[in-house]
């Protein structure tokens, strides 16, 4: 019987796999892959988009299987109005519906203390302004979402992107992570431009 670091002897190898969450015995067994982001059109966006298996939805009537899309973005330009893109997901249905966003923001004060806030209006971001006296300080942003929009080009491609605004400078990080429902059977295509 093999020994592996992590045991503390031969005996109790299968009871300490057994002993272990679901997730780590897929993973132990090679099952689940990792979501491996990729670096798009938008230099300061990093993002994949997998579907998640064995999990599907029931929107009135009509079934759904769901994608899930995670990523980072960075905001530190030291600007007041961002605009970062995603990517995009092509889907053979029109159809696409964010069903859960998860997506948080993480800001840096002066102390180097780490603020983690859900994406919305009123998310916490560092003050960039070199002329403030808050400068460095964690405060509340005017704007920011992330939206998809299927109006660009075809109804069919969804442009995920990230939009924030503040009536001062800003830095931030954006941690993405969404779950899209997508018409079942349709075929997707996730693109970081």
């Amino acid at each position: 019987m093999a020994t592996y670091p992590e045991f503390k002897s031969p005996l109790i190898n299968v009871w300490q796999y057994l002993n272990r969450n679901l997730p780590y015995f897929r993973k132990a067994l090679g099952i689940v892959q990792e979501p491996v982001a990729t670096i798009g059109f938008d230099p300061e966006c990093a993002s994949s988009c997998n579907k998640v298996n064995n999990y599907t939805l029931t929107i009135d009537g009509q079934q759904f299987d769901v994608y899930r899309l995670q990523g980072v973005v960075t905001m530190q330009d030291g600007v007041s109005v961002y605009a970062r893109v995603l990517g995009s997901l092509t889907t053979s249905s029109p159809v696409l519906t964010i069903v859960k966003n998860s997506t948080d923001v993480e800001a840096f004060d002066i102390l180097f203390q780490t603020t983690n806030t859900a994406i919305c209006t009123g998310s916490l971001v560092t003050d960039a302004d070199p002329l403030s006296i808050t400068v460095g300080e964690v405060l509340p942003v005017d704007l920011l979402f992330v939206n998809t929009d299927n109006t660009i080009t075809t109804a069919d491609e969804h442009f995920f992107y990230i939009i924030g605004g503040a009536s001062f400078p800003f830095d931030c990080l954006v941690n993405v992570d969404l779950e899209v429902a997508v018409v079942k059977g349709s075929t997707v295509e996730y693109s970081t431009l």
